[in-house]
């Protein structure tokens, strides 16, 4: 197919729409709550593969934790967007974040008694609310016009940076309680978790009105904005998930999504084992974790305000470019500073990616359908999550750690191509 009959997708040009109050608050509600979860729910990429470890004590099968993750998004995704698409954005994060809460103390209680089956079953109870929250990002994009649509969703991110310091401190904490009571640390770790999701829930109560009813009705928050044509925009309802696939801009963003995913799932299996091999404590790991959250999450307001005025192609590319770059460093080296620089070039490149994707499939999507479509992109990365975390346990065993750099290169290279096919143009302002 000729780059000229690809369908074109919204190409950034410089505007100016004041946020409205609402909107701010709003968006404060949802950046805090992103917080708080991203906290709560970054014991598990932070710390799985140590569980599995523990658990079972092989490396070989340290994947498993971060595969069931995966397995339970690839299982949520699509249908919590059906949820969100017709409840409304709250309701899917809300019972999201209560099933988080049921998820935590499982795996908690399992890590106390060593139960590997009741531990997986936690962490699939666990990986569903995961999944579900993503639906945090509609609720930005909802919010906004395409023309600050990335720097919305860029606000929203940056709140996950508290995330990445409340699981430092959450580690802390139960590694203290575990000194002092000789209790399992990472158990501990588990059940501490629920006083980061409950302040989330009460803060999902207070957004008003639903992320889903502003986006249907843009033009009463932004006075001059006009909402893209009907043929840019395909009436809600009338698409499914095999539809979507055949859309090239989409597809695109969801190959990118899968990629940059799996390359941080391997990534995030290898580097626990790889710092906790050269004698690196619990809290040392979870330092590294959260530098890697900082570029996942620290950035996303620059990225998603160069993804606005340089267009959503030019950024992803970068983000493709980064993470290709950074797992090689991660896994070549034993030095902790060079190793955490790869790890944080991973989430950097992963958060370029995600800011500008979801930009981009919701500047092609209409606002009754952008949960379902978000939750096929969620599918994407989590089938990257199950087959690439799985296999990097394995495939260090046999061939090194050298492999798992070279995969994560070679992950890169269909979306670059892809992007590079798709043309953007200016916002239709008519």
């Amino acid at each position: 197919m000729a780059v000229e009959e690809i369908l074109a997708i919204p190409a950034p040009r410089s505007a100016s729409f004041p946020i409205p109050p609402i909107i701010r608050r709003n968006t404060f509600y949802i950046a805090a709550a992103q917080g708080c979860t991203g906290a709560g729910l970054g014991v598990l990429p932070s710390l799985g593969a140590l569980m599995v470890v523990q658990l079972l004590g092989s490396s070989e099968l340290s994947g498993l934790a971060i595969g069931m993750l995966g397995v339970s998004r690839f299982v949520v995704s699509y249908p919590i967007g059906v949820l969100a698409d017709r409840r409304g954005r709250k309701m899917a994060m809300t019972v999201s974040l209560v099933v988080a809460l049921a998820g935590a103390i499982l795996s908690g209680i399992a890590m106390l008694t060593g139960g590997f089956v009741l531990f997986m079953a936690g962490v699939f109870i666990f990986g569903l609310a995961v999944g579900g929250t993503q639906q945090l990002r509609v609720a930005a994009t909802d919010m906004y016009p395409p023309q600050r649509r990335g720097e919305g969703l860029g606000y929203v991110v940056t709140g996950a940076v508290g995330g990445s310091i409340g699981v430092v401190i959450l580690v802390a904490v139960a590694q203290r309680i575990s000194d002092l009571t000789d209790l399992n640390a990472l158990a501990l770790t588990w059940l501490l978790t629920p006083v980061m999701i409950i302040p989330a829930l009460l803060l999902v109560t207070r957004i008003r009105p639903d992320p889903k009813e502003i986006a249907a009705n843009l033009e009463h928050y932004y006075p001059g904005y006009h909402p893209p044509a009907p043929r840019d925009m395909p009436l809600a309802e009338t698409g499914n998930a095999l539809a979507y696939l055949t859309h090239f801009p989409k597809l695109t963003a969801f190959v990118s999504n899968f990629a940059v995913q799996g390359n941080m799932s391997m990534i995030m299996v290898a580097a626990a084992l790889v710092l906790q091999h050269h004698g690196h404590s619990l809290p040392a790991i979870a330092v590294s974790t959260s530098i890697h959250s900082i570029g996942m999450f620290g950035f996303a307001v620059p990225q998603g305000w160069l993804a606005d005025r340089i267009g959503r192609r030019a950024v992803m590319v970068a983000g493709l470019v980064i993470a290709g770059l950074g797992s090689p460093l991660l896994v070549m080296t034993a030095d902790y500073t060079i190793l955490t620089a790869g790890f944080f070039m991973v989430g950097f490149g992963w958060s370029c990616v995600s800011v500008a994707s979801s930009a981009l499939l919701a500047d092609v999507t209409h606002p009754g359908e952008r949960g379902r479509v978000l939750g096929v992109s969620d599918t994407f990365m989590g089938g990257a999550n199950v087959v690439l975390a799985l296999t990097a346990g394995p495939m260090m065993g046999a061939m090194g750690l050298e492999a798992v750099g070279a995969v994560g290169v070679g992950l890169m290279v269909v979306p670059v191509l892809m992007l590079f096919r798709m043309r953007e143009r200016p916002f239709d302002r008519a």
